[in-house]
């Protein structure tokens, strides 16, 4: 038997505190967990099951009794990703955030103004993030650091 993790999205709201409580106290066996994604409702469980296909109807199955108990009626499922436990934790080890600094932190780090980086901020490395803001990463400006002196 393989175990599975299994994502599905739902064309639903974000839960009331009620709604939590119901979802939160229902399948701790599949240890399920919810939270919204892209404004969807999104279900996360590690299923048993010999294939894929088996698997995926499990966890409809689970979901679909958790969101009707919690209120939902049968809102329509948008999305539903099927992986090996394996390939899961495969890729959540390739999200790991780096250290991030902020502009002020850089202008300390490498002893310049604040407008000095901003002004330099796309050969930092840096990402522009909303309107103004600006974050670098933090091993990128310690290896420019070493590499300058």
């Amino acid at each position: 038997m393989n175990t599975f993790t299994v994502k599905i999205d739902l064309d639903a709201p974000e839960p009331t505190s009620d709604q939590v409580d119901v979802l939160m106290d229902l399948f701790e066996e599949y240890h399920c967990t919810w939270g919204m994604s892209h404004d969807r409702l999104r279900a996360q469980l590690t299923i048993p099951g010999a294939t894929f296909l088996q698997a995926a109807h499990l966890a409809g199955l689970v979901v679909g009794e958790a969101v009707e108990r919690a209120g939902y009626g049968s809102p329509p499922v948008v999305a539903i990703t099927v992986m090996t436990e394996a390939e899961f934790e495969r890729r959540e080890a390739e999200h790991d955030i780096p250290d991030l600094l902020s502009t002020e932190e850089v202008a300390i780090r490498l002893g310049i103004s604040r407008q000095a980086v901003v002004k330099r901020a796309a050969k930092l490395g840096g990402k522009k993030v909303g309107d103004r803001a600006w974050v670098f990463d933090a091993a990128v400006i310690d290896e420019l650091i070493e590499e300058n002196g």
